[in-house]
């Protein structure tokens, strides 16, 4: 499975960071680790997430109050870009 965002995926993870990192750095740093780390696990593992409707699947990030959506797409390769 390939990991491909939306093009407002890029900017809203941008802005968390600032949010996060204003408050301070280590904080900034946990957020992106832990997303990374879910990422990681979706590409392991795509059936991972809650159903949301007959397609889309969610994935919560255990820490922050933030999720992601996500399609799995049958014949892609597992890489993350």
């Amino acid at each position: 499975m390939r990991l491909s965002f939306h093009p407002f995926v890029q900017r809203d993870i941008n802005s968390i960071l600032r949010h996060y990192d204003t408050v301070s750095r280590k904080l900034g740093d946990q957020f992106f680790a832990e997303l990374t780390a879910v990422l990681d696990t979706v590409l392991l593992n795509p059936q991972r997430g809650h159903l949301v409707e007959a397609d889309i699947r969610r994935v919560n990030l255990a820490t922050f109050p933030y999720h992601f959506l996500y399609r799995v797409i049958p014949g892609a390769f597992a890489s993350r870009s």
